[in-house]
């Protein structure tokens, strides 16, 4: 059934694109095996969200989400990860200006057979994301807790200048 609004069916398109991808897992695989599909199947990002749509956030489909913001002292990353169990689940290490965050995520009902999961959106398995800091912070005062499926980590600025060591791991207080 084609949508009476074109952004309509471009989005139902997209959807499609995203179940393939689940199959699949891989995307190298489906070009492989369907080398004529259309790119847009083939990426992360719906074609609606562009550099020129509005509202367009690059971000949008990495995983974990997250904010960064800076108060007086400190530079602050909140990333959205629900369902972590304990900190083993998750690494943090921090570079004079990179925070690398890689964990994962597994959920109690990972089991259910296909024909009974009627819908999977929440992110489960492996993740790992890499975030360029706007200034640089100093590795080894570094704070990190979750609370609530939020990962708060607080990295105090570095008013001196960038140093050029290799970062260090971070501890979470969960």
């Amino acid at each position: 059934m084609m949508a009476n609004n074109p952004m309509d069916y471009l989005k139902q398109l997209e959807q499609l694109g995203e179940q393939i991808r689940q199959m699949f897992g891989n995307q190298d695989l489906m070009k492989n095996m369907m080398p004529n599909m259309p790119d847009f199947l083939n990426t992360a990002q719906p074609m609606w969200n562009t550099p020129h749509a509005p509202g367009f956030n690059s971000n949008k489909w990495q995983f974990p989400h997250v904010d960064l913001y800076e108060t007086a002292n400190d530079l602050v990353a909140v990333l959205e990860v629900p369902g972590l169990q304990s900190a083993s689940d998750v690494s943090i290490s921090v570079d004079v200006q990179k925070l690398y965050i890689k964990g994962s995520i597994n959920r109690s009902y990972a089991n259910i057979p296909r024909n009974q999961l009627h819908l999977s959106e929440l992110h489960q398995g492996v993740f790992e994301r890499e975030i360029s800091l706007p200034l640089p912070v100093l590795r080894d005062e570094v704070r990190a807790e979750y609370r609530n499926g939020l990962l708060n980590i607080m990295m105090r600025k570095d008013l001196r200048g960038p140093e050029q060591s290799r970062g260090n791991t971070v501890s979470i207080d969960f």
